[in-house]
């Protein structure tokens, strides 16, 4: 078995952030975050921006001058697409940190001079305590690989870490947090981020919530699987005495092309249709529990029925064609 590279860690970071930056509507980007001086726009920015001087600094070129550095910051880098600014600043980084050598050396950071690990790892924990802020800003679920968040925490309160003054911005005095609280959580609260306690009351109603909308989507989808009963070559749920994964899915050919999973409509579609879905808002990438989105999934957010099915159609021909099984979903 192949061991896993300090990049590799990098990747996941980059695509759990990314999930949430490519799920936050248009309406959202003027939103308060947990940093009080900044919105989600501004958010975003900070980590655009922080990720392209990083990378600049592996490649060895001279740091930015102060004031350079500071327009920078404060000047909008995200231009009319942030998802896609974030992506490319994250390719940047990513592909500075691939260079074997940038672990032999040291590079001046804003907190000082530090080795390229200790690099890696400031930049991997601003990753994910800013996407926790950008995920409690808009409404998401701040989820994040759990091994991820607890390097994090152990690198934030351990030696290695640089002492940060805790002025607020970027990091605030550490918070308290309840000890069951999830890994993300601890780590947002020590590097200052109230967590909110979850009450009964709110779980007993978010679960009320979450039963409701989860006979409607149910509903949405075997008006689905109806409306595909008559189509040649389809396999409908259970159709095939199939048992677990994938049993409850639409297939084509033995792939699934479409199936519900925690109350939304999956798809299987390009990997550039699902790129413009995610874009316009009609949906976001689709993670199967592996820490990282499937490029050619999409989790549809609407809950019109002519939306289900038109997508489902596109993905029936998609699948159905030959050659289109680049990450197939198999039970």
């Amino acid at each position: 078995m192949s061991q896993a590279k300090p990049t590799d860690r990098l990747s996941l970071a980059l695509d759990a952030t990314g999930t949430i930056v490519s799920c936050i509507r248009a309406d959202q980007w003027s939103n308060r975050t947990p940093c009080p001086e900044w919105s989600v726009r501004a958010l975003l920015n900070h980590l655009v921006v922080g990720n392209r001087i990083t990378a600049r600094t592996l490649r060895g070129e001279p740091p930015p001058p102060r004031e350079e550095s500071r327009r920078m910051y404060d000047t909008d880098q995200l231009g009319e697409s942030p998802a896609q600014a974030y992506r490319e600043a994250g390719a940047e980084l990513a592909s500075a940190f691939s260079e074997p050598s940038v672990f032999e050396g040291i590079f001046q950071a804003p907190v000082g001079k530090v080795p390229g690990a200790v690099l890696l790892n400031l930049r991997l924990t601003e990753l994910l305590v800013h996407g926790w802020d950008l995920a409690h800003a808009t409404g998401q679920p701040a989820t994040f690989p759990d091994d991820l968040a607890t390097q994090a925490l152990a690198f934030s309160t351990g030696s290695s870490a640089p002492n940060v003054p805790r002025t607020g911005r970027p990091f605030g005095p550490i918070q308290t947090v309840a000890d069951d609280a999830p890994t993300i959580d601890r780590l947002a609260a020590y590097l200052g981020r109230p967590v909110p306690p979850i009450s009964p009351r709110t779980n007993m109603l978010d679960q009320a919530d979450n039963e409701r909308d989860s006979r409607n989507a149910e509903e949405r989808f075997a008006a689905l699987v109806d409306a595909f009963a008559d189509e040649p070559g389809v396999t409908l749920p259970h159709q095939d005495g199939s048992r677990g994964f994938g049993s409850t899915a639409l297939k084509v050919n033995r792939s699934i092309f479409a199936m519900l999973t925690r109350g939304h409509l999956i798809v299987k579609l390009p990997r550039d249709r699902v790129s413009a879905l995610v874009e316009e808002g009609t949906g976001g990438p689709f993670d199967a529990g592996k820490g990282a989105p499937m490029k050619e999934w999409l989790t549809v957010w609407s809950d019109d029925v002519d939306t289900w099915q038109s997508l489902a159609r596109e993905a029936l021909s998609f699948v159905g064609r030959a050659g289109s099984a680049d990450e197939p979903l198999r039970d």
